[in-house]
Formats: structure tokens, sequence, C-alpha cells
């Protein structure tokens, strides 16, 4: 877990990605709805600008801004990082430590790569995503969310591990209230089990998620 101030904890999942919290609002972010290059995170850290820094078990060094995924390799640190990042640490001049198996590293460069977000990949106002009813659920559940203007809409169940379970719909929804239900089955057919899942409405400006508890 990182905190960043008094309204965003992050949390990160391992096989899963990323999940920011804040003010109540759920966002996921994962190799599969944004640029985040590993799901498996192991560490964490936010430093004085409110950057994310993200280790993770493949030895990825990565910051994240709100908007874009910049990525710490060989050139931009002077080390070939071959294992788990550990620890990360911002100390109070903003240097970035970081704990592998192979010792403690500085990072103080610029990345040598920014990689570009895609339009799902950050949390944005065209889209306000209500929790669903009822929650707990075990049958059926309903969403709502509401649109400021027309858009393409992806609507997806994820896991806790972060993994696309069921596809709702992708198709373009106009500017008004929208309502879906899901009866808790994979796109298989198959009932899912008792868990945490998210239900994540992606918008071509944005992705926002919410969790909901499906017991059986």
């Amino acid at each position: 877990m990182a905190f960043d101030g008094e309204d965003v904890v992050w949390f990160g999942l391992f096989g899963g990605g990323v999940v920011r919290c804040e003010r109540g609002e759920w966002s996921l972010f994962n190799t599969s709805n944004s640029s985040l290059p590993d799901d498996f995170v192991w560490s964490l850290a936010v430093d004085h600008q409110h950057h994310l820094w993200i280790g993770t078990f493949h030895g990825r060094l990565l910051k994240f801004d709100g908007h874009h995924w910049f990525k710490y390799d060989e050139e931009a640190t002077g080390f070939l990082i071959n294992s788990p990042i550990w620890d990360i640490l911002v100390d109070r001049d903003n240097k970035v430590w970081f704990a592998t198996s192979q010792g403690l590293m500085l990072c103080q460069p610029e990345p040598t790569v920014q990689v570009p977000t895609p339009p799902f990949a950050s949390s944005r106002a065209d889209v306000s995503v209500f929790q669903n009813y009822p929650n707990p659920f075990n049958s059926h559940t309903t969403f709502a969310f509401q649109l400021t203007w027309t858009s393409p809409v992806e609507i997806m169940i994820y896991n806790l591990a972060g993994r696309a379970v069921r596809i709702l719909d992708r198709s373009i929804y106009l500017a008004d209230c929208h309502h879906l239900s899901w009866n808790g089955l994979d796109d298989r057919g198959q009932p899912l089990p008792s868990g945490l899942y998210f239900y994540s409405v992606a918008t071509s400006m944005g992705t926002t998620s919410r969790p909901l508890l499906l017991l059986r």
C-alpha cells in the first residue's frame, strides 16, 4: 500500500496491477486497460510531486504521474535490474531508493522511455459511476453510470487479481444515465465464486471502477 496525502490510497496486486481509491472512487490499472507493463506489483511509494513509483516482481521500475507511465531501465539507472524490487523509499530530498536482491540502488535520472497512456487508462469526470445495488449480492445486481457526452463504452467485470472475467458490453452510449445488470456469471456462462470483484466503465476519456461483493 501507499498513501498520497489524505485522499488517495494505492494498493499493489500480485498479478493484478494497481488499484487507486480516491474519496471512495476506485480505479484499476493493469496490462489489459493501461500501459502498465507488468501486473505483478511488489512495492509502491509516492514521491513529493505525488507521483506513484512501482516496483514489480520481474524487476520493472516505473513511475506514474496520473497521466503517463515512465519506465526506468538500465540506460536510465545504470543498473540491470533482473530481480524483484522488494521495497521503494522516497527520502526527504525526493531521491528514490529501491531494494532488490542485487542490493540497494538509488534512482535520480530522467526515464528513457515514456509509455503513452491509452484512452482507457485514467479516471476522468466524463462519467459518473454509481455503486451497484444490491451489494453484496447473490444472483443479480444492477449498475448505473451517467455520461456527460456520447462515447464508446466498455463495461467489464474484473476479479481481485485484475483479470477480466466478464465483458458486459462494448458499444456507443448516449449522454444519459444507463443501467445494466449482472448475474454473477463469467464469459463462459459459469457461476463465479464468492469474492470481491470490480465493475469497470471505460469511456473514450478514461476508466472508473467500483468494488462489488458476490456472496454465494
